[in-house]
Parts: structure tokens; C-alpha cells; sequence
């Protein structure tokens, strides 16, 4: 009987010792980002860990970190970029911008979130996403709707798009402007000629 208790005693304390190695290993992990700056002018488009396909729009920045795909699924985004992303009902990919999240499980969808532009948009051509702005409130998007911030007025609202593709023709290197002001056109044009 003590040979049996023995070898369990052993056992248990083997089975410790490999459980907290493998705990502070884990936790003192130290989190690196990647991060992804497209120059105006030029477009990126990039294959995340999780097989998420992203277009990466001229003066844009996109980041994630070591995590993302394990634990997570979160980027930070910082200018436009166009998403098709991987379905996992386990993981949500979440997409922060300054101004609000955007959660989703598999979709595709375009967003505008220069920090020097006043109107930030998201545009959703398939699937299904929740938009949450700093206070909270969440804003559902179907198919076909965009999401508009007028950051200056704090007003936003959604309405359907006739033609939702016109949103990320950029990607194709088109651009169409619709009730714009100069300045506004102007601004694109810089940024997307590098002019």
C-alpha cells in the first residue's frame, strides 16, 4: 500500500510542478504587437493569423498582438481598412477605432477611422455587426447599411446604401465622391495619391 500511495504522492507533486511552470511561463509572457503602417499612396493587404483577409487603405495603421488568434481576436485600427473575416463563434473579432468597437463573428465590411477626419463610417456588405460607441450604446448593422460619426457634432446614424461595394472600391483604386466638399476631396486625394 505505501509503494501505491508513493507513486501517487509522486504523481501529484509532478503533476503540480508541471502545472505552475507551465502557469508563470504563461503569465510572464511578455505581449508583443504587430504593427502595420501603410504610407499614403499605397494600399497593404495582409493575411492575419486566424486566415482574416484585411485591405489596408493609404496613411492607415493597423495593430494586434502576440495573443491574437489564441486568446483574442482584436486589432486597433487607425485610418480605413476593408475586413473579410474567418467565422469562429468561440472568438470574436473585435476592431477598435478612437471612436467606437466593432464586434463580429464572420463577415466583411470597410472602415473609415482617420483620426484627423471628422466623419467616420463603416460600411457592411455581408453578414452581421455591432457597433458601440464610447458611451455604450450599440448599433446593429445589416447588409447593405453604413454606419455614419460626425465626430465634431457627436451625432451618428445608419441608413442603407444603394450600391455598398462603392464604400471599398478604393481596394480597386477607385474612389467616388458623392455631395463632398473640396476640402474633403481634396484631403482623399492627398492621401491616396501622395500628393
Amino acid at each position: 500500500i505505501w509503494k501505491y500511495a508513493a507513486a501517487v504522492v509522486l504523481l501529484i507533486g509532478l503533476f503540480n510542478a508541471i502545472y505552475f511552470k507551465s502557469y508563470i511561463f504563461n503569465h510572464n509572457e511578455e505581449i508583443t504587437y504587430t504593427e502595420i503602417i501603410v504610407p499614403k499612396g499605397q494600399i497593404k493587404n495582409i493575411l492575419l493569423p486566424d486566415s482574416t483577409l484585411v485591405y489596408i487603405n493609404s496613411g492607415s495603421k493597423l495593430k494586434y498582438d502576440s495573443n491574437f488568434g489564441k486568446k483574442n481576436r482584436q486589432v486597433y485600427l487607425e485610418g480605413e481598412a476593408y475586413f473579410d473575416v474567418i467565422h469562429n463563434s468561440k472568438k470574436q473579432f473585435i476592431v477598435h477605432t478612437s471612436e467606437y468597437d466593432i464586434k463580429v463573428l464572420g463577415t466583411a465590411f470597410n472602415v473609415s477611422a482617420y483620426l484627423c477626419d471628422n466623419i467616420h463610417q463603416t460600411s457592411l456588405e455581408r453578414g452581421k455587426i455591432v457597433l458601440i460607441d464610447k458611451q455604450k450604446k450599440e448599433t446593429v448593422l445589416k447588409p447593405n447599411e453604413t454606419y455614419l460619426l460626425i465626430r465634431n457634432k457627436k451625432q451618428s446614424k445608419s441608413y442603407k446604401v444603394e450600391d455598398i461595394t462603392k464604400c471599398s472600391s478604393w481596394r480597386n483604386g477607385k474612389i467616388f465622391f458623392r455631395n463632398q466638399t473640396f476640402e474633403n476631396i481634396a484631403k482623399e486625394l492627398e492621401r491616396t495619391h501622395n500628393i
